[in-house]
């Protein structure tokens, strides 16, 4: 990738202009995969009311894994940018399942039975797929390099918030 202006090119004009825009092209890359999740989620729960939920849920879930990045000082750049943007799909796993679950169990009569039936049907199987993929993760909990630290970190922090959201707070 080359630059051009007036025939002028430096490297060090990619990494300022990169310094200078993360932070407002990480925004607008998180929201733009949070509404194609969104609509994803209209689609296949079928409820605006549950695809709502899950996405202030992902919402949440984000905004506790910039704040935990924060105290953990990991900076915004280009490695915790995408990171960020596997998170939202991260978060909208384990919520949108509980959240299909719920919806679809109408028979079960009221609120609260919905809930339990949706717990005993969907909550170990999403704990389980949260469980495995903190496994697969801790491989690089123990690298040197900042890319896999760093990916560690925030989808560590995924995965926490996005269990503690979908087994704890959405249902």
């Amino acid at each position: 990738y080359q630059r051009r202006v007036h025939g002028i090119y430096d490297r060090q004009m990619v990494i300022t202009e990169q310094a200078l825009r993360i932070v407002s092209d990480t925004i607008v890359n998180m929201a733009l995969v949070a509404a194609v999740c969104f609509v994803c989620m209209l689609l296949f729960l079928r409820s605006l009311r549950a695809a709502l939920l899950v996405l202030l849920a992902v919402v949440a879930i984000d905004v506790n894994v910039l704040g935990t990045m924060a105290l953990w000082d990991v900076p915004i750049n280009s490695i915790s940018m995408i990171n960020l943007v596997l998170t939202i799909g991260f978060s909208v796993d384990y919520n949108a399942h509980v959240a299909h679950a719920f919806v679809h169990r109408f028979h079960c009569g009221a609120r609260d039975a919905r809930v339990l039936a949706t717990m005993e049907s969907m909550g170990v199987d999403v704990f389980n797929g949260g469980f495995s993929t903190f496994l697969g993760l801790l491989a690089l909990a123990f690298q040197e390099s900042i890319i896999g630290i760093t990916f560690f970190k925030t989808l560590f922090l995924s995965v926490l918030y996005g269990l503690a959201s979908g087994l704890v707070l959405l249902p």
